[in-house]
């Protein structure tokens, strides 16, 4: 539970807060504490991973003097005039942690996650990924002259759980007031509300815009975990794991469901580069429903194995009725590339390269390369930042020796980068695989210029507010994107993002 100090009682500092968290060894209820009641406690003071907490361990030290006081009036965070720019300085809702609090109508921008918490904002804007290294996360890198993020101090999450309310599944674009007691968790402010006032918003996907006569369409999608239930040998793929379906009913759900995200969230697009799916037989099962769904659609698919221990690996579906599939094969070199420094094979899901024709007059041809790089787990260590970094550089010195055979080349990379369109401050992923690399924006960077000319990345067309694909921490975020040569810029005529799982509530995902 929370206790805050008497108004009468408090010393006044408005840079200190009144409030504290209780921790106890059994429902508050069970010392006997209700809401209202004036007490006295011991404890031991503890600092749990950014929480002050007092830790009371039995009902003998909580002692009530007073009962049904009225509780004091809640600190209106939207009207505290906070400064948000305060950078690693002490965080600006320091001052009131522990304390009681209200914010008021405010908008949903991040949907109810596997934690049950969504998120708010304080300025009623979309907070999104800047540059930098996380202030918090890497506190060992300070000494470095990088740019540092400030995690969006004006972010709040809401957990209703935390104080005994039902969990709500709210979506984004929801307004809610919530009242309750200032908490931090998991490098995040939040509020465990005693109320909360939820106007619900009804979400749809949003699907793409309908193709203008004479475009062609090239699309990316991650479709997360996406296996069959069979356990193929020396996989991780049992359907014992919680990733793995564990009935056939479920397994032809997703197969229905994202048939629909491709024929009718993605506009079934020309060419689609697909990451994590398990198998070729996973990928015919997909294009099986796709033309069951619609039996206009054609499509033809290719997909090589890579080393992921669990076996999730890139694949390409193409229309066949607008694009000549010529040659499907993994980048040279890449499944047995070792990683610097761990010596363990460079890339999970090898990059996959699709050679195609669009079926143009005169024909065009295109070369693809469907990359998943590897994830962020992990990237505060040096092992990591190399392996990144290294993958970057295959990827784009491959490039870069197509651009020298051929310069008018067609050339799109595409997929998960787990990287964003800014520098993380530690590898700029994106800016290698696009070859324009700026050293004092990371803490590692390679020491030629790996591509020329620069490749453009098309996310940069989205307007601003739109530009995520993902939605970590509460925070809206570019980890996919389609970068192409110069050439062929000149004639992409528009990109967008579709709207599905990252504005969706959690449990839809499955």
């Amino acid at each position: 539970f929370f206790m805050q100090t008497p108004e009468e009682r408090s010393d006044g500092d408005p840079t200190t807060s009144d409030g504290v968290y209780v921790l106890t060894t059994r429902t508050p209820s069970s010392f006997g504490v209700a809401v209202g009641d004036r007490i006295t406690l011991e404890g031991r003071v503890k600092e749990y991973y950014g929480l002050t907490q007092i830790e009371v361990n039995s009902r003998q030290s909580t002692v009530v003097l007073s009962s049904n006081n009225p509780l004091p009036q809640p600190i209106d965070l939207k009207m505290a005039a906070l400064d948000w720019t305060v950078g690693e300085d002490v965080h600006p809702l320091e001052r009131y942690e522990g304390m009681y609090v209200r914010v008021a109508d405010a908008e949903v921008f991040a949907p109810t996650n596997y934690f049950d918490e969504f998120g708010i904002t304080l300025t009623g804007e979309r907070p999104f990924r800047e540059a930098g290294v996380e202030i918090d996360l890497y506190p060992e890198q300070a000494e470095y002259d990088v740019p540092r993020f400030d995690l969006n101090p004006e972010l709040i999450e809401v957990d209703p759980e935390e104080m005994g309310l039902p969990v709500e599944f709210v979506t984004v674009g929801s307004v809610v007031t919530v009242t309750g007691g200032l908490s931090y968790s998991y490098r995040d402010y939040q509020i465990w509300p005693s109320d909360l006032q939820v106007d619900l918003a009804e979400y749809q996907p949003r699907p793409v815009r309908d193709r203008a006569e004479g475009e062609y369409t090239i699309a990316t999608q991650n479709m997360e975990n996406f296996f069959d239930l069979v356990n193929d040998p020396g996989r991780d793929d049992s359907p014992m794991e919680d990733y793995v379906p564990d009935r056939q009913e479920n397994y032809e759900i997703r197969l229905r469901k994202l048939s629909e995200q491709v024929r009718v969230v993605l506009g079934a697009p020309d060419i689609l580069a697909i990451q994590e799916i398990e198998n070729a037989r996973v990928l015919t099962d997909l294009i099986f429903q796709i033309h069951q769904d619609d039996p206009t659609l054609r499509y033809a698919g290719c997909f090589q194995e890579g080393n992921d221990d669990r076996g999730i690996d890139n694949a390409f579906i193409v229309r066949t009725d607008r694009v000549n599939l010529l040659t499907c094969e993994r980048l040279p070199g890449s499944l047995t590339a070792l990683a610097p420094l761990s010596g363990q094979r460079l890339f999970g899901r090898p990059p996959l390269v699709l050679e195609a024709e669009l079926l143009t007059d005169p024909t065009v041809r295109i070369t693809l390369v469907n990359l998943h790089i590897k994830s962020l787990s992990g990237a505060e260590t040096e092992i990591v930042q190399v392996r990144r970094m290294a993958q970057a550089l295959m990827v784009a010195d491959y490039v870069q020796a197509l651009l020298n055979e051929d310069p008018a080349r067609n050339v799109v990379l595409l997929g998960d980068l787990n990287s964003y369109e800014v520098s993380d401050g530690l590898v700029d992923v994106q800016g290698i695989l696009a070859g324009d690399v700026d050293p004092s924006e990371a803490l590692l960077s390679p020491d030629y210029d790996p591509l020329e000319p620069n490749l453009v990345n098309q996310a940069l067309r989205v307007p601003a507010g739109e530009r995520y694909s993902y939605i970590y921490n509460s925070t809206s975020q570019v980890l996919d994107s389609i970068l192409t040569t110069p050439g062929l810029d000149a004639f992409v005529t528009d990109a967008q993002f579709s709207r599905g799982n990252a504005d969706a509530l959690h449990p839809w995902h499955e």
